[in-house]
């Protein structure tokens, strides 16, 4: 109970530290501990674990960094060893729509039948081919999948400094031997960039807005 209550005033003490900032310099402040705290305990799987368990309901953005950290780690190289694939992510390739099917193709448009809310999402999916002969080869590509599936899964939820889009799941299209990333597809433009120049409402953006696009780049 007494670690408890020391854990508490700890956190006081640290959110106390945190209003002496400027506002404007708190998500820098917040963002620069996160990544010193990342830093110290590496690329060890047991602390990040830890940190991660540690942060949960508490620091929100710090548990899904540490948990962001150890899918990162997972896309080694290195096969894993005893690695059973999951299926939580995994879409039915039945349940997807492509227009155009070309197994030499690197990307692919189409719709998303989600057998849970009963509606069509527009998504992009990215394949890769794999070699169905090579037991060995495919099982360490699947679990690399499943990784990587598992990172981007509702980025910008998770970490609004991850700038990619969102991925539903993985699928496997065994017919032309290649899994694909399903992604959400992102929200149609009015504009197309021939009509933004030739627009006349054209004028140089703010430095301060400029100011802004440089620091979302740099940290994404």
């Amino acid at each position: 109970e007494k670690f408890t209550v020391l854990l508490a005033d700890l956190k006081d003490y640290n959110d106390g530290l945190e209003q002496l900032f400027p506002p404007a310099r708190l998500e820098t402040l917040q963002r620069t501990w996160r990544n010193e705290l990342l830093q110290h305990v590496e690329r060890d799987l047991g602390q990040l674990s830890l940190l991660e368990q540690a942060s949960s309901g508490v620091y929100p953005q710090l548990s899904s960094s540490a948990s962001l950290e150890q899918l990162r780690i997972n896309l080694d190289e290195k096969p894993t060893k005893g690695f059973k694939p999951t299926y939580a992510l995994k879409i039915q390739r039945t349940d997807l729509n492509i227009a155009v099917s070309n197994s030499a193709a690197s990307c692919s448009q189409g719709g998303y039948e989600n057998p849970t809310t009963d509606r069509t999402e527009e998504v992009l999916v990215e394949w890769v081919g794999y070699d169905k002969e090579d037991l060995d080869a495919r099982l360490n590509h699947v679990r690399r999948i499943v990784d990587l599936a598992s990172m981007i899964h509702s980025s910008s939820d998770r970490n609004p400094d991850l700038h990619t889009l969102d991925c539903l799941g993985y699928t496997d299209e065994t017919a032309t031997s290649r899994y694909g990333w399903v992604y959400k597809a992102p929200e149609a433009s009015s504009s197309n960039f021939s009509t933004l120049i030739s627009s006349n409402d054209l004028r140089t953006p703010d430095l301060g807005d400029r100011f802004k696009l440089a620091h979302t780049l740099a940290v994404a």
